[in-house]
């Protein structure tokens, strides 16, 4: 099998009713692609933006998964269910539907660092099990309240309804939309859940960047789709540059330690005075990460061959 593409992202927009791993798959299939996976997996029920990466870019995975998400949902007041979402049973309900003054008061103690308990069906493993696993055969997972990052909460209602209202968060690593709705309702003395849920933004990825499966399809065999396939530098933006030579970037590549002192100039004093991990560059690729250890400059991850 031929990859019609080496290594990078794609950014896929994520239809509802579809898994974030049944989309991977297809995407692999329809690109042949050898090795890809994703960051930060959607619900079935939620819509949006789908990084996906392959080849060496699924080393860098873990450099996107750090990085901020962007999501706007719709929370319907007065029921609770047991998945916090639509797709669950009702479980409680109150006739108390908070007014937009009350929301927008409580939303202040939901912005910046909060612990939230996440969701009973969630991915979250409990001794070996997924905690949807065991809240499916009818035990009560035990989940403990985690620490998350809440940069920006806010109402939108770009389409008020009687019983439900928008919202717009921007959240950390870790953070679950569907917690942060079960909280904010309880915090307004009623019940919530989230009836819509769609990803807009994650990390340097946004709607712009992203493409439909079904565009997928359309694109595959045309060379249009390659514009929407992004280098593996994307998600490593913040990280200091440091540029070598032929000979510098062949030990590199081979997993070999380079002598900081034989870097040039510049590149000696980024590496000294801002990080100690660095992305290592030759002719505008990035062929590795290293960190600094003593005088050697160590790469832990060899991208590029």
């Amino acid at each position: 099998m031929i990859s019609l593409v080496k290594d990078g992202w794609l950014v896929a927009d994520k239809p509802k009713d579809v898994s974030s791993a049944k989309v991977v798959s297809k995407i692999r299939k329809l690109l042949k692609l050898s090795k890809a996976g994703h960051a930060g997996t959607l619900d079935p029920f939620a819509t949006g933006i789908l990084p996906i990466a392959f080849g060496n870019g699924t080393k860098t995975i873990q450099f996107l998964q750090n990085q901020e998400k962007t999501y706007l949902f719709k929370i319907t007041w007065g029921i609770s269910t047991d998945t916090d979402d639509n797709e669950g049973k009702i479980i409680a309900q109150s006739s108390k539907i908070p007014s937009s003054m009350e929301i927008d008061i409580a939303l202040k103690k939901f912005v910046g660092e909060i612990y939230q308990v996440p969701p009973k069906f969630s991915a979250i493993k409990i001794n070996g099990k997924r905690a949807y696993e065991l809240a499916r055969r009818g035990d009560c997972p035990s989940l403990s309240a985690r620490k998350v990052n809440i940069s920006r909460f806010e109402r939108v209602n770009e389409n008020k309804e009687k019983n439900s209202d928008s919202f717009l968060a921007v959240c950390g690593k870790g953070t679950y939309i569907r917690s942060l709705a079960r909280d904010l309702a309880t915090q307004l003395g009623t019940f919530g859940y989230v009836s819509s849920l769609r990803r807009t933004a994650y990390g340097p990825f946004n709607e712009k960047m992203a493409i439909s499966l079904d565009k997928i399809i359309s694109l595959v065999h045309k060379t249009e789709y390659f514009e929407y396939i992004y280098p593996i530098s994307i998600v490593l933006d913040d990280i200091p540059a440091v540029e070598m030579n032929s000979g510098q970037a062949d030990c590199i590549a081979h997993g070999q330690s380079v002598n900081l002192y034989d870097l040039s100039e510049s590149s000696e004093k980024i590496v000294l005075s801002k990080e100690q991990m660095v992305k290592v560059m030759y002719e505008d690729r990035v062929i590795a990460l290293a960190t600094i250890d003593q005088s050697k400059l160590r790469p832990f991850r060899v991208l590029k061959h």
